[in-house]
């Protein structure tokens, strides 16, 4: 999180002059990187789920993943 946050924070210089490309970059990487938390999140609690579960199939996660897409398009 901190590549976002320095990444943010170098946006700091152009706040002045540029205040429209400020806004979009700050508000773009701020949602990207909430996003990214979001994830990661997702990921621990995988992994505390799976603790007694046996492997799925690649063809089960390429079915999950398809449904996925078309759940949250």
């Amino acid at each position: 999180m901190e590549d976002f946050d320095t990444m943010i924070h170098k946006f700091d210089v152009i706040k002045d002059t540029h205040p429209q490309l400020y806004l979009f970059w700050v508000n773009y990487l701020t949602i990207k990187k909430q996003r990214f938390c979001d994830i990661l999140d997702n990921a621990n609690n995988m992994l505390q789920m799976i603790d007694d579960e046996n492997d799925l199939s690649l063809e089960d996660i390429k079915k999950i993943f398809i449904m996925s897409q078309i759940l949250y398009a």
